[in-house]
């Protein structure tokens, strides 16, 4: 009934434009900027958003714990405990977790002004399912939500909107040029208008695709893809029941200068400009963390994360993770600590860092496969019309989404000096070209 509500009125009406609603702050601007959109007629309160947004995380999966404690230094119980009784201040994980409850698309509108640096980010990502929206700003550290004023009448604005409305998109253009005039001089901010424009505004255009990072060399174009099985022993014995059965050495992906090289240890090189990160600043590494997805090949103009494969990745405690996608840290993972000599996972060469990859991919039962859900990948092509047909049936889910074929996507996330969270940067992403798995 709110959302209802909130969302009568039609964009056709004269004379629109958005504005900023002041909103609390001690660290309960997040929550307060929510409240004036969500909260009409006063029913929802910066407590009651708190306490559902903390409820939310601390159900299993919905944060990356690993990454929480890297962040924070907290367990999950203490940083739910804290969002939730204190005024510390809300992210990334409180928006996710209040658009999913709500179940509305938020709309982040990032500015660095320092830096002439603007970005806008969606949350929850590659949801397609929900049909409203809305706009907050986030600014010198601080939340307000963005309102639409309707025929320059103070009492008569809007919240909520519908995702596709093309107007009300044109509109929150004309805003951010209003608010953040171009500067001809620098290059960031117009480059950033075009990303609005076409990425995360979906107006549909790819040419503001530029892959300023990329991997050295492209995937092998064929490479095995082992089962789990093929790592970890299924049994603490191997068959003369005397033997410890002992984990094996993955296989790792290899690029196109690997194929005649079998002696090799196999990875890929991720190229990332430095000034492209980092802009003119000292290299922070502590700022990136790079997500590494496998990808299906574009199926009528839809991108999906892939089903049937995942990354193994074996630990020194005798445990290992599967996961798609994963994570590198960069100034915290192993061997990604530092910049280190020409030997290292991490170097720098004219300016450019060399990142190594090494990429393990297991693939899934066809059992295993039925059970993992079909879900768009959030990139510069991804044009909302995702296919949620279920299929029954293992051949006929590969047929369908050719899934023997796959693309290694890499986006970095970055986390600029004043903020708390990474932003996912879609307009630096990479995909790679198709490679094509050898099926046993």
């Amino acid at each position: 009934d709110l959302i209802t509500t909130a969302t009568s009125k039609s964009t056709s009406q004269t004379t629109q434009e958005f504005f900023r609603k002041p909103a609390v702050g001690g660290g309960h601007c997040l929550f307060s900027s929510l409240c004036n959109i969500l909260g009409i007629s006063e029913k929802i309160t910066i407590k009651d958003l708190r306490k559902q947004a903390a409820n939310y995380n601390r159900q299993p999966g919905k944060i990356d714990t690993q990454c929480l404690t890297y962040e924070t230094k907290k367990s999950l119980k203490q940083y739910c405990d804290q969002i939730e009784n204190t005024n510390a201040f809300g992210g990334e994980a409180e928006i996710r977790a209040i658009a999913e409850l709500y179940k509305i698309m938020i709309r982040v509108v990032k500015v660095n002004s320092q830096k002439l640096y603007v970005s806008i980010s969606e949350h929850p990502l590659n949801e397609t399912s929900f049909e409203k929206c809305c706009y907050i700003i986030l600014e010198n550290k601080h939340y307000e939500s963005l309102h639409l004023r309707i025929d320059n009448n103070s009492n008569e604005e809007r919240s909520l909107f519908d995702c596709n409305d093309e107007e009300v998109k044109k509109l929150m253009r004309d805003f951010i040029r209003k608010k953040y005039p171009d500067d001809d001089n620098n290059i960031s901010m117009a480059g950033t208008k075009k990303i609005l424009a076409s990425s995360i505004l979906n107006t549909n255009k790819e040419q503001m695709n530029q892959q300023q990072i990329k991997l050295k060399s492209e995937p092998a174009k064929q490479f095995d893809a082992q089962y789990l099985s093929d790592y970890e022993p299924t049994n603490e014995y191997k068959r003369d029941g005397k033997t410890k059965a002992n984990r094996r050495c993955p296989t790792y992906v290899g690029d196109h200068d690997d194929d005649n090289n079998k002696s090799k240890r196999h990875s890929l090189t991720l190229l990332i400009p430095k000034t492209l990160v980092f802009r003119q600043d000292p290299v922070a590494l502590e700022r990136v963390k790079l997500e590494i997805c496998i990808v299906t090949r574009t199926i009528d103009g839809c991108i999906y994360r892939h089903p049937y494969f995942k990354f193994y990745e074996p630990r020194n405690d005798g445990k290992y993770s599967l996961s798609n996608p994963m994570f590198i840290h960069l100034g915290y993972d192993d061997g990604y600590e530092k910049l280190s000599d020409t030997n290292g996972n991490l170097t720098e060469i004219d300016g450019i860092l060399n990142v190594k990859l090494y990429l393990a991919v297991i693939h899934l039962l066809n059992k295993e496969l039925v059970k993992e859900p079909i879900e768009p990948f959030e990139s510069l092509y991804f044009n909302r019309k995702a296919d949620i047909i279920k299929c029954k049936k293992p051949d006929e889910l590969k047929k369908k989404f050719y899934l023997n074929d796959l693309r290694i996507a890499i986006t970095p996330c970055i986390k600029e000096d004043d903020e708390e969270d990474y932003t996912r940067r879609v307009d630096l992403q990479y995909i790679s070209e198709i490679s094509t798995i050898k099926t046993k």
